[in-house]
């Protein structure tokens, strides 16, 4: 059988430089900036059976760029871009199940423009 692409209905935050991690049957979308170039705190999840877009918690840091990986079960975020155009030394954590961000300690850098990988996960 041929693949068919779909294209999905467009998430309620139009904005560039988001990060999207997929967890479980969803796709997630954290932060970005906006038209005029300013970090976002949104936060938005696709379920690809319902073809439709969730709006969530807002993250309690406006970023652009963040590095965000699925661990255990749960999102985390690790720096990017902040308000001021300056890397961050932020680290957050959503857990799905509870529908809440965490901070976590800060980190000894502020990192921006990286990418990670998590060993082992995959599902």
């Amino acid at each position: 059988m041929k693949p068919v692409w779909k294209a999905p209905k467009p998430m309620p935050t139009k904005r560039v430089y988001s990060s999207p991690v997929a967890c479980g049957d969803q796709l997630y979308v954290v932060g970005g900036c906006d038209s005029s170039g300013l970090p976002l705190d949104c936060f938005e999840s696709y379920h690809s059976g319902r073809d439709r877009w969730y709006r969530l918690a807002n993250m309690p840091t406006k970023r652009a760029s963040p590095c965000v990986l699925q661990a255990g079960g749960k999102l985390v975020a690790v720096g990017g871009v902040s308000v001021t155009q300056q890397p961050l030394n932020v680290v957050e954590i959503y857990d799905p199940a509870e529908k809440e961000w965490t901070q976590q300690d800060v980190m000894k850098d502020h990192l921006m423009g990286m990418s990670g990988v998590v060993r082992g996960i995959c599902n």
